[in-house]
């Protein structure tokens, strides 16, 4: 295929995924609101999160199906995943429409385990800085070899000065060699003042988020319909592997 035939291809491939998607979401985004305003249940209704679920899988199409996303073998490899992956899920939900919930109980299990992660990473950086909190006293006793009785005061000021600098560099570079996510911050806030930082402000926060979705967890268990499968009811039951393979608004 010539260059031109394949520009003009994937134009129309883009101009009609663009024209139909907008079109949907306003669908399925009707639908939604119609049920979030007529049922106090909503959250753990199957329809819920079957739009949810087919909602994110248009929006993810759409932010995969670039022009140059196209054009590249990595991103076509990608789009096609994700397209029987989604795929996958849109065909259990025309089977029965309550794995609506299975979709739900993969989400939130996917949540709770990214919240986690982030908890023990910032665990992590409160050890790393704690101890280079340590580290980073300065014993200047360590310049005393290099002065002398000659030494001039510009000179005692230059060392002291490039002993400083080094010293912190120094410090610096470990926190960032540890792909430390807030090295920046404690290079402003100091090490002990962010680790203090991020043990009273960061983990209660992802701590309040897991909170709510094992709320949400509990809801969902709680409330099963009355004609879901004994299959489907030990699925949402059992310890389920995170990855819906399809995007979507948060819980």
């Amino acid at each position: 295929m010539n260059e031109s035939k394949e520009a003009g291809l994937i134009s129309e491939i883009l101009g009609l995924v663009n024209e139909q998607a907008d079109l949907l979401k306003a669908k399925l985004s009707g639908q939604l609101h119609w049920i979030k305003f007529s049922a106090t249940d909503y959250r753990t209704k199957p329809e819920t999160w079957v739009l949810k679920a087919q909602l994110g899988t248009v929006e993810k199409l759409q932010h995969l199906m670039t022009q140059s996303g196209l054009e590249q073998d990595l991103s076509l490899i990608a789009l096609a995943r994700n397209i029987f992956e989604n795929l996958i899920w849109l065909k259990l939900f025309n089977e029965d429409k309550n794995y609506g919930l299975i979709f739900y109980r993969h989400l939130l299990q996917q949540q709770l385990d990214s919240q986690l992660q982030v908890i023990e990473k910032a665990r992590e950086e409160i050890d790393l800085f704690k101890g280079l909190a340590i580290e980073d006293v300065l014993d200047f006793d360590l310049l005393l070899p290099l002065i002398d009785v000659n030494t001039t005061e510009e000179e005692k000021a230059l060392l002291v000065s490039d002993f400083i600098r080094e010293h912190s560099e120094r410090i610096d570079l470990k926190a960032r060699s540890a792909f430390s996510i807030y090295a920046d911050q404690a290079k402003c806030n100091g090490y002990a003042y962010q680790a203090h930082l991020i043990e009273s402000q960061v983990i209660p926060h992802h701590q309040e988020r897991i909170n709510t979705i094992n709320d949400h967890m509990d809801e969902l268990l709680s409330s099963m319909p009355m004609d879901i499968s004994p299959i489907l009811k030990a699925e949402l039951f059992k310890k389920i592997h995170t990855g819906t393979g399809v995007v979507t608004h948060q819980v």
